[in-house]
């Protein structure tokens, strides 16, 4: 791959103008670079004095480790009331249907946001999940698909003590910031259960208002492969995003359970951006931007079968690798009680990139991995 530039490596910047969801904010450390004709590429594009740049393609980005991220723009993060007409509610009436193409991220709850969540019909585009629910801001119940969400499972749930299948333990053992509360005490373990469901709404908050401001980055930056922990590429314990890597797994002591990955995916942050697991609605974001842009987000393909990223060419949208193959990848999204939402596929099932799958947090085996987005305001 070609470096394009390196002006202004150093700071978080775009390339001319003003950010916005065609003229995205590259974090600092970051180039843009030449992927090369046909597969997504970046050259004069990036070169013009416009303050628009083509990122129907898959802009790539990389630092000085090789870690590769693609920009995903999302024009329209929190919903606005004044555009209801135009918001894809049904299968047939879905994104790509005259006057329906407004596909808003997240909406507005009183003082949060909430998740704005998407399914796909292969000719109509996107629709929402919950779009009859207008009264309830186009929410799902607290035993559907929503976020952000604590799992509440007296078994599997975010605040069992369980010593098998609860999420207390593992939260106190891989996640920053909670490693001294005492689960032998009942008023501890609610206090986690309290300071969990706060950092899951805070993050989710977080995330939202920066890119969704009047003056946030409209996009966010999604890895362009699953997250690989190997130490011959990694640096300071941190995951890799890098082709040819062996993808990294709920089952490894680096990254077990879904909590062990959450955890992962946020160590990718430094002071200029920040790093998490995906929401389902960013994954949801990603999947309504690609349709938007001549992808078939519905049609189930055999992907990558070598648990190695990037080492397949026909798994590969908009220059985005491994979202059919290598394993299933773990949202921060919520189903149930009890579950965690992965999407895309397996080298060993037939999937589509916009599938959902349930699944406990627990679960620590080889199936499971995920992969970060980055972005900043």
């Amino acid at each position: 791959s070609k470096i394009v530039t390196t002006a202004n490596k150093n700071t978080n910047r775009t390339l001319s103008g003003s950010k916005g969801a065609n003229n995205p904010t590259i974090p600092a450390g970051f180039v843009p670079i030449d992927t090369g004709v046909g597969t997504g590429l970046i050259n004069s594009t990036w070169n013009t004095s416009s303050n628009s740049q083509d990122t129907s393609k898959g802009l790539v980005i990389m630092d000085d480790r090789g870690n590769q991220f693609v920009w995903v723009p999302v024009p329209d993060v929190i919903y606005d009331s004044s555009k209801v007409a135009q918001l894809p509610t049904t299968s047939a009436t879905g994104s790509l249907t005259e006057g329906h193409n407004y596909t808003p991220m997240a909406i507005q709850v009183g003082s949060d946001y909430k998740g704005l969540l998407y399914d796909y019909n292969a000719t109509n585009g996107a629709y929402l999940l919950y779009g009859s629910n207008s009264t309830g801001n186009y929410q799902g119940s607290s035993s559907e698909y929503r976020e952000p969400a604590k799992l509440t499972n007296s078994t599997y749930g975010d605040t069992s003590t369980n010593t098998d299948y609860g999420g207390a333990p593992l939260i106190k053992q891989y996640v920053a910031g909670f490693e001294n509360y005492n689960l032998t005490d009942s008023t501890q373990v609610t206090a986690l259960g309290n300071a969990w469901e706060t950092q899951m709404q805070n993050e989710y908050n977080d995330m939202v208002g920066k890119i969704g401001s009047a003056n946030g980055s409209k996009g966010f930056w999604m890895a362009r492969y699953e997250a690989s922990y190997d130490a011959s590429v990694g640096e300071n314990g941190k995951i890799a995003i890098i082709s040819g890597a062996r993808t990294s797994t709920a089952k490894e002591d680096e990254t077990k359970t879904w909590y062990g990955l959450y955890q992962a995916m946020k160590e990718f942050s430094t002071n200029n951006y920040t790093s998490t697991m995906p929401w389902g609605s960013q994954w949801d974001a990603m999947m309504s931007w690609m349709t938007k842009n001549g992808e078939i987000v519905t049609t189930a393909k055999t992907g990558n079968s070598t648990k190695i990223t990037g080492n397949q060419s026909l798994d590969v949208y908009k220059n985005i690798y491994d979202l059919v193959g290598n394993s299933f990848e773990w949202t921060l999204e919520a189903d149930y009680t009890y579950g965690r939402i992965t999407r895309g596929g397996i080298s060993s099932f037939t999937c589509a990139p916009s599938l959902r799958r349930i699944s406990y947090p627990c679960t620590a085996d080889t199936i499971g991995s995920s992969r970060p987005t980055l972005y900043v305001e």
